[in-house]
């Protein structure tokens, strides 16, 4: 196998554990998204407008929608390396996480002085 081979071979491994990792970590965030919508709606809509509160699903389907609604695609024009595709995927995967964990806990912060 040639050095030409080998890197296509690395570069196309590398491909199959992103589109892997994406594909297991998507219903996590969706659930952890869902989860913080949960709470969130429960502590402040919830009890400010005498409304039900949000199961689970209900809130992971409703996350699912604004998601839906809101998004906006990066469309720069620009032709990127894998390397960069690969660090950019990442710190989607990281922002996906961490944006519901820190909306949980400046919301239960705020809770407190309710």
């Amino acid at each position: 196998m040639t050095e030409k081979d080998e890197k296509t071979a690395t570069e196309l491994l590398g491909c199959l554990v992103t589109v892997v990792s994406a594909v297991i970590l998507m219903p996590i965030s969706y659930v952890i998204n869902g989860y913080a919508l949960m709470k969130l709606w429960q502590w402040f809509i919830a009890t400010t407008f005498k409304v039900q509160t949000l199961s689970l699903v209900q809130a992971i389907g409703l996350g699912m929608i604004i998601s839906f609604l809101t998004y906006k695609p990066n469309f720069d024009g620009k032709k990127t390396e894998l390397e960069e595709s690969k660090k950019a995927l990442m710190a989607q995967c990281v922002w996906a996480f961490m944006k519901p964990v820190a909306a949980l806990i400046v919301g239960y912060a705020v809770k407190l002085f309710m």
